[in-house]
């Protein structure tokens, strides 16, 4: 006990008594009676009894009687501030608890000294007794097995015991227990009660701070108390009491003494090591364990969030978490946490604080992102990773830190370093993330340039903006990545608890429900992810702002791309390639992208007011980008781009649906970028992608075409677009090198309009088959059952196919009608028409005619199949090209689907179905059946009158008579203009040498004089010819100079064509 008091005194400063002189003074009344209440100890010896009561020690008033300490008249010792301590001591060694008897104590130092007389010892002997028991707490905190007679110890301590004690009172657990009697509220989870910091938690904390904060033991009473609360907290779900913890936390942080000095602890930042897990950061230290607090971490989370049946599990039948009451209140939690978290980060690291605590507060940060890159990967370990909650809650700090940033002036945004994310000084590590445009070598060339310019280190505008770009990937990105995951995992958990192969039907009884029971278990662990995770990511203050950030990082990443951040875009990106934009990680446009194109298609449902959002920069960003293969190397980033503009429309119109104004799409029309722009951007994407994916992935091309096909249908409504598209088509054609990506967007339009019709009628025929075969009972029973699962499965995968294949053809179908009316001279171009008119004359013959019986399936518009649409579009196709009589000629000239008796039977379909067409359409179209009938006469008499021309004359690509003819510059091949044309829009390639050949290299070739004066010639002897044999005379061959042939595209030659 002598060795404790010895401690106590080197700790305190105040000794243990003093001695009393042996002439002693009448001592004061009221400082004994003050000092008696606060200790709960009598000198009286009628007064004893146990804990909670007054304590009476026989031993202690006999010594101070010997020491000749004042007495009472009665003969009784009186308490004074000379041996208070030993008074205390006594008290302690009685105490069940004495950690709580010390708290108590002080609590009634405080009561007492309020109403302490002025002009007596008591107010300073109340004040010296205060930081008495404050020694002693402190001591009680470092040295927790001082007493060893505690009920906490009598029950088992863990380590931090004795910060454990102090907490209890501060956070008011204690302080509602006067007998000193512990509670078990510290340590429950899930409590539906929050507690509250007490009433004296803030004074406690002041005084403890006074006394300790000037000996070197401060750090060591610091440490232990951070020390417990990641331990506790670390236990905690969201739902449990994490809030005084919190708020006692914020109390030390906000004295900058102590807060410097919780830094310097190890639950701090990890050692800098890359071997430090994110999961180490979010167990282990003090602002790790409070922004990973979460449900899903706790297994009993579920009873209170989700819908349970009555054996506890979620029911997959109708599990929609959005739409349960427990989805709002954890979003309120959740953005109280994140209140709170914020007050903590800014009161007491950022806001009128010195560097060193700010540089503190970046260094967590910087620690949390970077030991988390694993969570950008494929396959992610969860045990080695932060959870989403932590990601999270950090991103949606760093928003709120980052808000001055994107809302400021031009000299705040001037402030963001763009050498940040390939200089070596960086606290974030970016070497495992791949470059927009660079590869190592060309990295590490770019970081060791010079630069005048270029700062030694960044400042907190910099930092905090990258910081947040990070977080976005790895915490937001990762999340719905997660989401995505679980969302997958629970629909094959779900059809694995309706099991029914051989294998598990042979199992014993006992053994299936042994094995639903597992799955059950996995089930309700996914739904309650699930849930957690759409009311983090669908919260509406925390979409805001993201989308806040995703504007203006897009703003931020096309003025980089422009070379200077003081740039204004209302041009096309220049010809280069900055070397900043090129060494910006490829993951900047990639969460911008992802994260914006999954809010825009899934927020509308968990109603995230996405009315109020802006996406102006965003859309800007994207028309620039789009089209520049040359910035964007990721084929796959720029195939995503379409689809968000075509969202951006999407919500636009929900929004209007319900009554919601919103601007979104505006943008479209106010921007003079989009309205001159957008249109080209779409064009030079959809044929950009025509190789996405390579040739074992030739249906990825399908997904962005056909919202760039939905999103030019929305922007064709328009005027201003309409004019746009048609100006757009004549420059580019007119500008030789560039016509070739309107050429080839019409010919990719007709070759995918063309497969995805095909596969439609392929689809629907099995699909009718197997519902023929279905609804007869004999023979569907004759088949075994592994011949009819066979079946079945193949239905399901004619019925998935069907659906997408319908959609975007009939969506193709619906394009090139609209085209044709507005623009039809594009489709009658020569390398276009012989592929328009064949296309179709296959659609009406298979839909209207020979196939029409074998596609009627049950409930077709379960397919988007819509029969009597698809003929009306592509009869108003064939209308709109009525009048040009190169498209008669390329109809009838279609040997595969094209006689005038499908043409006939076409006709009396629309005669007895008159819904399908309007009486003016019939009645033109009855026309146009007449004027192919003429034409087929005349080509079929002129085949025969052709059928033996010269074969210098014959075309080595068709076989057939040349009427144009090109030579090729890479073998010297003389073909015809239009089939080297139509195969140079699939294949960049001489037909005969597979040399590297372009439509610009045929264009420029062949107007070379030598080159253009011979093949006037060789075109001038074909028509000789074809003069000759139609006046029944021989045709010359070889004296061009003799024949007197009309030039292509005179009024001689169109007849003669005719």
């Amino acid at each position: 006990i002598f060795s404790i008091f010895r401690l106590s005194a080197t700790f305190s400063g105040i000794p243990f008594f003093e001695m009393a002189e042996s002439t002693s003074s009448e001592g004061d009344l009221w400082t004994h009676q003050a000092l008696e209440y606060v200790l709960q100890f009598r000198t009286e010896p009628e007064v004893g009894g146990k804990l909670g009561s007054y304590f009476y020690s026989p031993s202690f008033c006999s010594q101070m009687v010997a020491l000749q300490f004042p007495t009472s008249p009665q003969g009784n010792v009186l308490l004074s501030p000379r041996n208070a301590e030993a008074a205390l001591v006594e008290a302690l060694q009685a105490s069940s608890d004495s950690a709580s008897f010390l708290y108590h104590s002080w609590r009634r130092a405080r009561e007492k000294a309020r109403a302490a007389p002025q002009g007596t010892e008591a107010p300073n002997a109340l004040q010296q007794l205060s930081r008495l028991l404050m020694s002693y707490i402190g001591l009680n905190v470092v040295h927790e097995d001082l007493f060893r007679n505690d009920a906490i110890y009598q029950r088992g301590a863990g380590p931090w015991a004795g910060a454990g004690k102090l907490l209890r009172f501060l956070v008011g657990e204690d302080s509602r227990s006067p007998s000193g009697g512990s509670s078990d509220a510290i340590g429950r989870v899930g409590s539906p009660v929050q507690l509250e910091c007490s009433s004296n938690a803030e004074a406690l904390l002041e005084q403890l701070l006074a006394v300790f904060l000037e000996r070197d033991d401060g750090a060591q009473v610091l440490e232990s108390f951070v020390g417990f609360v990641v331990a506790h907290v670390a236990k905690l779900s969201i739902l449990g009491d994490w809030k005084p913890f919190l708020e006692v936390t914020t109390m030390l942080c906000s004295r900058e003494p102590p807060a410097l000095l919780i830094t310097r602890t190890p639950h701090w930042v990890p050692p800098k090591s890359k071997s430090v897990k994110g999961k180490q950061v979010e167990q282990l230290t003090l602002l790790g364990v409070f922004f990973g607090l979460q449900a899903s971490s706790q297994p009993d989370a579920k009873l209170a969030l989700l819908d349970l049946d009555s054996q506890g599990n979620v029911d997959t039948s109708s599990f929609t978490p959005r739409e349960l009451p427990s989805f709002a209140a954890y979003q309120s939690y959740w953005s109280h946490l994140r209140g709170m978290l914020l007050a903590l980060c800014k009161e007491c690291f950022l806001t009128k604080r010195g560097p060193e605590l700010r540089e503190s507060l970046l260094q967590w940060v910087a620690a949390a992102l970077n030991s988390n890159h694993h969570r950008a990967a494929t396959q992610v370990d969860l045990t080695r990773v932060s959870s989403d909650g932590m990601m999270l809650s950090l991103l949606g700090i760093l928003l709120v830190l980052v808000e001055p940033v994107i809302t400021g002036d031009e000299k705040m945004r001037d402030k963001i370093a763009v050498r940040y994310v390939a200089t070596e000084g960086s606290r974030l590590q970016y070497s495992d993330f791949s470059r927009m445009g660079m590869d190592a070598a060309a990295l590490a060339q770019f970081m060791t340039q010079p630069r005048p310019s270029s700062p030694t280190s960044f400042g907190f505008v910099t930092e905090i903006f990258f910081f947040t770009f990070h977080a976005l990937h790895l915490g937001l990105q990762g999340a719905i990545n997660n989401l995505s995951k679980v969302k997958e995992e629970l629909k094959q958990l779900k059809v694995a608890l309706t099991e029914t192969s051989p294998e598990f039907l042979s199992m014993a009884p006992l053994l299936q429900e042994f094995q639903r029971k597992q799955i059950q278990v996995h089930i309700n662990d996914r739904a309650m992810r699930q849930f957690e995770l759409q009311a983090m990511i669908f919260e509406v203050d925390f979409t805001h702002r993201v989308f806040s950030f995703l504007n203006y990082a897009a703003l931020w990443l096309t003025r980089v791309a422009f070379g200077s951040l003081a740039s204004l875009f209302n041009e096309p990106l220049p010809a280069e390639v900055p070397r900043e934009f090129s060494s910006l990680p490829e993951f900047f446009l990639d969460s911008v992208a992802d994260v914006a194109l999954y809010y825009l298609k899934h927020g509308f449902e968990f109603k995230c007011e996405l009315h109020e959002v802006a996406v102006d920069h965003l859309v800007c960003a994207i028309v620039l980008l789009m089209p520049r293969a040359d910035f964007v190397r990721n084929p796959y980033t720029r195939a995503k781009f379409p689809e968000i503009l075509y969202m951006i429309s999407v919500v636009e119109r929900r929004l209007n649906q319900v009554g919601r104004k919103t601007g979104m799409a505006e943008v479209f029309l106010r921007h003079e970028l989009c309205v001159n722009h957008l249109i080209p951007a779409l064009i030079v994407i959809y044929v950009d992608v025509e190789n996405l994916g390579g040739h074992n992935q030739f249906y990825e091309k399908f997904t962005p075409r056909f919202y760039i096909s939905e999103l030019i249908k929305y922007l064709w409504e328009n005027p201003i677009y309409r004019l746009a598209f048609e100006r757009e088509s004549k420059l580019k054609l007119q500008a030789g090198a560039d016509q070739t990506y309107f050429v080839k967007f019409f010919n990719y339009m007709i070759n995918d309009a063309n497969y995805m019709m095909e596969e439609s009628i392929s689809s629907l025929k099995e699909i009718h088959e197997f519902e023929e075969l279905r609804a007869k009972a004999a023979e569907w029973t004759a088949l075994d059952e592994a011949q009819r699962k066979e079946k079945e499965m193949n239905y399901q995968k004619s019925r998935e196919k069907c659906r997408g294949s319908v959609q975007f053809a009939s969506e193709s179908v619906d394009m090139i009608s609209y085209m044709s009316k507005d623009m039809p001279r594009f489709f009658v171009r020569p390398e276009l028409v012989d592929k328009v008119a064949p296309m179709l004359n296959y659609f009406l013959s298979s839909l209207a005619v020979k196939d029409r019986e074998d596609l009627k399936v049950n409930n077709p518009a379960s397919y988007n199949f819509d029969l009597k649409t698809l003929l009306s579009k592509i009869i108003q196709t064939y209308l709109n090209l009525f009048r040009f009589p190169r498209f008669h000629r390329a109809v009838v000239e279609d040997a595969r689907s094209y006689s005038p008796a499908t043409f006939e039977k076409a006709l009396q379909l629309f005669v007895r179905f008159p819904t399908i067409l309007l009486s003016s359409e019939l009645q033109r179209f009855g026309q146009l059946c007449e004027a192919l009938s003429v034409t087929y006469e005349a080509v079929r008499r002129e085949e025969v009158l052709f059928d033996d021309f010269p074969e210098e004359f014959e075309d080595p690509i068709t076989n057939v008579l040349m009427q144009d003819p090109v030579k090729l510059p890479t073998t010297g091949t003389i073909v015809e203009r239009a089939s080297i044309k139509h195969h140079l829009l699939n294949n960049e390639t001489d037909p005969f040498s597979r040399a590297k050949l372009t439509l610009l290299q045929l264009s420029e070739y062949n107007e070379q004089p030598e080159v253009k004066q011979a093949m006037e010639d060789l075109r001038g002897r074909i028509e000789a010819w074809k003069a000759s044999k139609r006046a029944g005379q021989t045709a010359p061959t070889s004296s061009p100079q003799e024949a007197s042939a009309p030039k292509p595209g005179s009024p001689d030659s169109m007849a003669l064509d005719s």
